[in-house]
This record gives C-alpha cells, structure tokens and sequence, in this order.
C-alpha cells in the first residue's frame, strides 16, 4: 500500500525532475499488447525487485489514470 499521497504533475515535469530515466527496446508484438502488459499490476513484480505484489484499488475499467496499490516491501516513501 503507498502510505503518503503523491502530487499532480504535467508532462513538463521532465523538464526539472531530479532524475529521470529512460528505457528504449523494440518489442515484437503490437502497441495494445505492449499497452496491455505495462498496465498490468501482476506483472510489476517481474519487472521491479521492490515490488512484492500490485493491484488496482478500483473496479474494471482500469483507464490510464486509475489509482493502483502496490507492497513496495523495503522500499516505504525512499527509504531502504
């Protein structure tokens, strides 16, 4: 479960973040399947070591913006 709120920000966030990081790969499968799988919660574990489970607090349809829980296990707020 996130324990502190996280704020609102607009794509032009990128241009004064702290840290950004970028990852690139071509994929051999279409967008909406790629789409798909990023937005699947029971896959973030794969992906992110920190992360022990994932799941959406809210009912189907999940859109783009929907709010989801995650167990980030040590990692609580940046802290190891």
């Amino acid at each position: 479960m996130i324990w502190f709120e996280l704020r609102r920000e607009t794509l032009a966030f990128l241009g004064r973040a702290p840290v950004v990081h970028v990852a690139e790969a071509d994929v051999a499968a279409s967008r909406p399947a790629v789409f798909a799988a990023l937005t699947e919660p029971g896959c973030w574990k794969h992906w992110f070591p920190s992360v022990r489970d994932a799941w959406y607090a809210t009912p189907p349809p999940h859109g783009l913006f929907r709010r989801a829980m995650d167990n980030l296990g040590t990692y609580v707020h940046g802290a190891r």
